[in-house]
C-alpha cells in the first residue's frame, strides 16, 4: 500500500532526518524534557526575584569633572564647527560683500571663542569657570548661528551648471 508523500520502494536510510520516526521520538522527548526542566527551575526560584526597577546611585558629579567635560565637548564642537566653517570658505571662489561680512563676523566669533576657552583654561576658581562656561555657551551658540547663514549663503551663491552645456556634452558623446 502506498503512503501519501513516500513512494513504496524508499528505505527509511532514504528519507530526510526530520521524516524518520526513531530519530524524531527521542529528539522530541529531549525537547520536552529540557523545556520541563527549565520550568521547574523558573518556578522554584521565583520567590527569590524581586519586581522593581534596579537601584541607580544619585550622587553629585563633582563640579570640577563637570566642567572638564564641559571644557573637552566645546573643544569638540568648536573644532567641528571650525572645519565646517573652512571647508565651505573655500568653496567661495569670489567674495560677495555680504559673504565678506558674514565671513568677517565668523572670523571674529572664532578668535573670541577661542579667546574665551584660553581664559577658561587659565582660571582656578570653579565660581569663576561657571560662569565663562554660560558666555562660552552664548558665544557658540551665536557663533553656530552665523556660521549656518554664512554656510546657507555660500550654498545659495553656488554656481548651478548650465543645462545647455550638459547638453552639449551628452550630444558629443553619443556622436562618438
Amino acid at each position: 500500500m502506498e503512503m501519501p508523500g513516500i513512494p513504496e520502494s524508499s528505505s527509511s536510510e532514504e528519507l530526510p532526518i526530520y521524516r524518520r520516526p526513531i530519530l524524531l521520538i527521542p529528539l522530541v522527548l529531549v525537547m520536552l524534557a529540557t523545556l520541563a526542566f527549565a520550568v521547574l527551575v523558573v518556578v522554584r526560584n521565583v520567590h527569590r526575584v524581586t519586581v522593581g526597577p534596579s537601584p541607580v546611585p544619585h550622587y553629585d558629579i563633582p563640579e570640577e569633572i563637570s566642567l572638564e567635560r564641559f571644557r573637552n565637548k566645546i573643544g569638540i564642537l568648536f573644532r567641528k564647527l571650525d572645519v565646517r566653517y573652512e571647508k565651505n570658505r573655500q568653496l567661495v571662489t569670489t567674495f560677495t560683500p555680504e559673504l565678506d561680512s558674514f565671513a568677517k563676523i565668523c572670523d571674529s566669533g572664532f578668535s573670541h571663542i577661542g579667546h574665551l576657552i584660553a581664559v577658561f583654561d587659565s582660571l582656578e576658581d570653579l565660581r569663576q569657570k561657571r560662569a565663562l562656561s554660560d558666555t562660552i555657551k552664548r558665544a557658540y551658540s551665536k557663533l553656530r548661528e552665523n556660521v549656518n547663514q554664512f554656510v546657507k549663503k555660500v550654498e545659495s551663491a553656488a554656481p548651478e551648471p548650465s543645462l545647455d552645456s550638459l547638453d552639449r556634452e551628452f550630444e558629443e558623446l553619443q556622436g562618438d
